[in-house]
Order: C-alpha cells, then sequence, then structure tokens
C-alpha cells in the first residue's frame, strides 16, 4: 500500500509540473505564457498590450504626426481619439486618416499604405470636446512590423484654430 501512495504522489507531482505556466521570451521580442499540456501539445498566451500616443497640435488644419512602432511582429488593436475637453470647433466634421510605411529602402513614403479609406477613421464633429473616438482595423489591415511608421492625418475641414487632439495606438504582439 506504500508503494501505490508513493506512485500515486509521484504522479501527481508530475502532473502538476506539466499544467505549469512558464514565461518564454521569443527571439523577435515577443514574450508568451505557455504550458505543456497531458496531450503533449503547448498552450501558448500572448503577453501585453502596448501604447503609444500621438498628439497632433492643431487637427482643424490639414497636418499629420506619426509615431514608429517599437515591436518587432505586432498588430493595431485600436486607435483612440480625443478632442481636447475644453474647446469647441466649428464648421464641416474632421476627419482623421490612418496610415502606415514600412521602413525599407525607398524611405517611408515609398510604401504609405492608408488602413482606413476616407470617412472610415475618426470623426470629429463640432462640440465634441472631451469624447473618445474609437477606430479599429479590419484583420487585413492591422499588421505592423517594428520600425514601422504610423501615421495620423487631419483633412483640415474644420475653420476654427489651435485645437489639438491627443491618440492613443494600442498595440499588441504577434507571430510571424
Amino acid at each position: 500500500m506504500k508503494n501505490f501512495l508513493k506512485g500515486f504522489v509521484a504522479l501527481l507531482l508530475i502532473a502538476g509540473v506539466a499544467q505549469a505556466w512558464n514565461l518564454r521570451q521569443r527571439s523577435e521580442g515577443t514574450s508568451s505564457w505557455e504550458r505543456n499540456l497531458p496531450n503533449l501539445t503547448i498552450q501558448e498566451i500572448d503577453v501585453g498590450e502596448h501604447y503609444l500616443t500621438v498628439r497632433i497640435s492643431d487637427f482643424t488644419r490639414f497636418m499629420s504626426a506619426s509615431v514608429i512602432v517599437p515591436i518587432t511582429y505586432a498588430e493595431i488593436v485600436r486607435v483612440q481619439g480625443l478632442p481636447h475637453p475644453d474647446l469647441t470647433f466649428a464648421g464641416p466634421d474632421a476627419y482623421l486618416t490612418f496610415w502606415i510605411s514600412q521602413a525599407g529602402a525607398g524611405g517611408y513614403t515609398a510604401d504609405l499604405t492608408e488602413i482606413t479609406s476616407g470617412t472610415t477613421g475618426i470623426r470629429f464633429r463640432p462640440a465634441t470636446g472631451g469624447t473618445v473616438q474609437t477606430f479599429t482595423a479590419s484583420a487585413t489591415q492591422q499588421r505592423i512590423m517594428r520600425g514601422a511608421l504610423f501615421t495620423i492625418q487631419s483633412n483640415g475641414g474644420p475653420t476654427d484654430s489651435n485645437t489639438p487632439a491627443d491618440f492613443t495606438i494600442t498595440v499588441r504582439p504577434r507571430r510571424q
């Protein structure tokens, strides 16, 4: 009976170790929690979202602002925009579009790709100061690489000036 109990306890210990989660750092810079399942497969859960911030000093003018992506393999989860809460603007709505340019031999402007199509980005309406607007890229548009330039561009529609807006781009690691 003692041998049976010893074997049973040993089996429980081995099964418990197989279910432990381990943090794995991949060579491309992403991390994941992983564990071995009883059917000899590995379960992985990617770690962490990253937040990139951009400020456009006056979205009522035709202008753009950019940020370089620091993650090796990433996907865009969402873009959130917030016009300054104390300011309102007059005139037509402001449309903000988003562009990605992967770094390459041709420079950043050689392959600038719009991930929004005209008015499907973020739309700021008059008197919407302090209201968060959100854009979500489609699955085919959200892949981005380290060193890529993410650009936000305003259409310059409204007539007021000096209306800043802050943007948060949420990106998360992805596998190759």
